[in-house]
Formats: C-alpha cells, sequence, structure tokens
C-alpha cells in the first residue's frame, strides 16, 4: 500500500513537472475586454506623451512623466503575477536582483541615489516581460493610427518651426520629441522605432504595404532633417538583418541586398561628415573615431580595469557614468555604449540581470525576433541610445512583442527554436506554444503538421 502511495506521488509529480514545462512559453490570456482595454491604452497614453513633450510646460510634463512612469510599473506589477508561468518567475526574479543590486551599491559604496536614473532603467525592463506577456491583447488598429498620428506630427512640426542650432552646432529642423538637450536624438530614436513596428506589421501581413511605405519614406525623411546619423544605421543594421535571418530567396538576390546595405552605411557616414563639417578620409587618430567615441571607450575600459572587485561587481549606482574623457574634455558625457554604462553603474551583476532578462526574451521567439534585437543592439554598442532614453525604449517593447504575436507568412523563411515548446510549426510558421495546452510530447508533434490557422487578429 505504501508503495502505490509513493508511485502515484511520484506520477502526480511528473505530472506537474510536464505540465510546467507545457507551460513554460504559454502566453497571459488576452481575451477579457479589460486585458485588452488596459494595455491598448497603456501604449497609447505612451505615444500621446512622447508626442507631446516639447508641447507642454516643464512643470507640467515632470509631473505627467512620473505619473505614466508610475503607473506602467503599478500595472505591470499587478498584471504579471496572474497566472504566474515560469518563465514569468525567472524575469521578475532578474528584475528584483537588478533592484537589490542598486540598494547593496547605494548602502556598501557610498554612492548617491539618482532616483530619475533609477527610473529610466527600471521602466522599460519592468515593461519588457509585460508587454510580451500580453502581446496579443494591445490592440493593432489603434498602434497603427498612433503611429501614423506620431509620422503626421512629427512632418508637420518639422515643416512649420524655423531651424535651430544645437550644442553640437549643427542647424537642424526643430525637434518634435525630446528635451531640449537631447531632442534631435530622441526624436530620431522616437521615428526609428516607429519605422521598425511599420515594417513589422506590413512583413507579418498586419499592414497593407500602400498604408506602411509612406508612412516609413516620410519618417525616414524627418530623420534625415534631424541630422542624427546613428538611428539610420540602426535601421539599416536592422534591415540587414531582416534580409539574412527572415527573408528567403535566391543567393544572389540577397547578395544583392547585402551590398546595397554596405552603400547604404558608407552613405550615412558620408552624411555624418558633411554635416560635422569635416572629411571621413582625413588623418584621424584611432582615438578620434565615431565622433571621439572610441577613445572615450577605452579611457572607461580602463577605469573598469582600475576598479576594486566590489565596486565592478555592484556598480557605482544608476547615473554615475558621467566623467570627463580625454576626446570629450569640454563637458561630462556618459560612454555612449551601454554595456559600458551598465558595468559601471550597475556592476557586473547587474549585466548579469540584463543581458538574462534579454536571453529570456529573444530566446523564447528564436529567429523571428532577431532583427529586432540587432537594431536594439546596433544603437547600444555604439550610442547608448535606447537605454538613456526610457520611453522609446519602452515602445522598443512594443515592437518586439509585436514581432512575437505576428508569426512570419509562408513566403518567408520558416524557423525552428531549441525548445520543444519553443519551436514553430513547418507549415505555418507559428510558435507552438501557441497552439492550446496538449496532454503529451506525441499529440503536440501531431498539432504541429496541422493545416496553418489564420491568426486572430
Amino acid at each position: 500500500m505504501a508503495m502505490t502511495d509513493g508511485s502515484a506521488r511520484s506520477e502526480a509529480f511528473r505530472l506537474r513537472l510536464r505540465n510546467a514545462s507545457a507551460n513554460w512559453h504559454r502566453p497571459a490570456s488576452a481575451s477579457h475586454p479589460l486585458v485588452e482595454l488596459l494595455m491598448t491604452g497603456a501604449v497609447g497614453a505612451i505615444f500621446l506623451y512622447q508626442d507631446t513633450m516639447n508641447v507642454l510646460p516643464d512643470s507640467l510634463r515632470l509631473d505627467l512623466a512620473g505619473a505614466l512612469a508610475a503607473g506602467l510599473i503599478l500595472l505591470a506589477l499587478c498584471m504579471m503575477p496572474f497566472g504566474l508561468s515560469p518563465w514569468r518567475l525567472v524575469c521578475l526574479i532578474l528584475l528584483a536582483m537588478l533592484s537589490l543590486t542598486w540598494l547593496a551599491a547605494f548602502a556598501f559604496g557610498g554612492s548617491d541615489m539618482d532616483r530619475v536614473k533609477i527610473v529610466y532603467v527600471f521602466l522599460p525592463l519592468m515593461t519588457a516581460p509585460w508587454f510580451i506577456e500580453y502581446r496579443n491583447a494591445i490592440s493593432r488598429s489603434a498602434l497603427i493610427t498612433c503611429i501614423a498620428m506620431t509620422v503626421a506630427f512629427a512632418a508637420a512640426w518639422s515643416a512649420i518651426n524655423p531651424l535651430v542650432q544645437q550644442s553640437d552646432g549643427i542647424l537642424r529642423v526643430t525637434p518634435f520629441s525630446g528635451t531640449i538637450a537631447d531632442g534631435a536624438h530622441a526624436s530620431a530614436y522616437y521615428l526609428a522605432v516607429c519605422v521598425v513596428i511599420l515594417h513589422i506589421l506590413k512583413t507579418r501581413g498586419r499592414m497593407a504595404p500602400k498604408f506602411a511605405w509612406p508612412l516609413i519614406f516620410i519618417a525616414v525623411a524627418v530623420m534625415l532633417a534631424l541630422q542624427v546619423a546613428s538611428p539610420l544605421l540602426t535601421l539599416i543594421y536592422y534591415s540587414a538583418a531582416h534580409v539574412i535571418f527572415n527573408m528567403r530567396g535566391a543567393l544572389s538576390r540577397r547578395m544583392f541586398l547585402f551590398i546595397c546595405g554596405i552603400f547604404a552605411v558608407v552613405g550615412v557616414i558620408h552624411l555624418h561628415s558633411l554635416w560635422y563639417g569635416n572629411d571621413p578620409l582625413s588623418d584621424l587618430s584611432f582615438e578620434e573615431m565615431g565622433s571621439g567615441r572610441v577613445g572615450t571607450w577605452i579611457a572607461r575600459m580602463q577605469m573598469i580595469i582600475d576598479r576594486g572587485i566590489g565596486l565592478n561587481l555592484l556598480g557605482s549606482g544608476p547615473g554615475s557614468d558621467f566623467f570627463y574623457s580625454p576626446m570629450w574634455w569640454y563637458r561630462k558625457m556618459y560612454s555612449h555604449n551601454d554595456l559600458l554604462t551598465t558595468v559601471i553603474e550597475d556592476g557586473f551583476l547587474g549585466l548579469f540581470c540584463i543581458l538574462g532578462l534579454f536571453a529570456m526574451i529573444f530566446g523564447r521567439f528564436g529567429r523571428a525576433t532577431l532583427p529586432v534585437l540587432v537594431f536594439f543592439a546596433s544603437g547600444s554598442l555604439t550610442d547608448g541610445a535606447l537605454m538613456e532614453r526610457p520611453v522609446p525604449f519602452v515602445l522598443y517593447w512594443v515592437a518586439v512583442a509585436v514581432a512575437a504575436a505576428n508569426p512570419l507568412p509562408t513566403r518567408y523563411r520558416t524557423v525552428r527554436s531549441a525548445s520543444p515548446t519553443g519551436s514553430r510549426s513547418a507549415r505555418s510558421g507559428r510558435p507552438l506554444a501557441d497552439y492550446p495546452r496538449q496532454r503529451n510530447l506525441r499529440e503536440l508533434m501531431l498539432q504541429s503538421h496541422l493545416p496553418p490557422q489564420r491568426p486572430q487578429p
């Protein structure tokens, strides 16, 4: 009798373990109208705030920014525990570890607590798994409407306002978003994220090309008028990654597109040299390359090497990566490299938490979201693109959620993931985790050979 009870308990434990494995990548339910209303309203509020940032008075803008950040974090914290899956639990543990790392840096390192920078970093990272889990609850029509209004507002604002000369001496169109000091870069990266979302919707068949391409062209035209090279380069790298990872076709066609990408990169670099009035072929030292970025990176890496073990482990706290450098001697600036900034401010423990969160998100969906990851990495490693700008960073996770919620059509390459629950159907390209729960692995394998089903809008 004891053996029978022990066998029953073992069988029950194996069944619970199997269900947990099957539910590892299970998306959260988005069928409730309240969930759809909350997710769509949150996305709309983010677009509305970013569009009206330069119109609002400073005091009101700061109050709205704090209210929006608090509301998004509160929604994410309240909605994530419902139907808690192992995937969500690991994401929450990584975020908790990152918060404890900051507290340890303040307690033992004696660093000042920069609350604004904490919100800058924590808000996008907290909303990332939230948007991913409730990716099917974001209204496609509302998202397209928000992006169309943003692009139209950016074009109208740039046309009716005079040119302004910013601190770097370049005469640009008046930025429509972002602060006065960082308006051109913030506006350009904001439009770049919108372009990525539009392209994802177009390639997934969720938006007609006749509506997507005009919005993309207008957005890129405004980015050219803002005269910021880094966002343009991130879009080129994103396009190249899309060609490599997602497009199927003859090798000659893909090579032609790759060569076009190389010429596009050279063209943007030449435009950058014309904007700044220097010759890209002049005799520049190695440290002067990238407008002084290379020299600054070398100085930051030497500073990390000279630090103690405890400081490298915990970091000096968010907002502490502002130093003079041999190339930027005239004012304190951040590293223009998110990897170096994270090691300096959050330490190697914080870097582990952030990289772990990225691995959890992008490892879940395989190759279909890799171009969006390349978009982030190309700007992150050369300009500190999104992690220094919280609202475009939050919208970046909306782009990842849109890519995850809408599988690639059959004309694109179907891909497979390493895990059985994260793999894709050979015919439909749909993630197997999005199918109804199966009772065993045999039924799960049989389900993958069913005819393709049309995704719900």
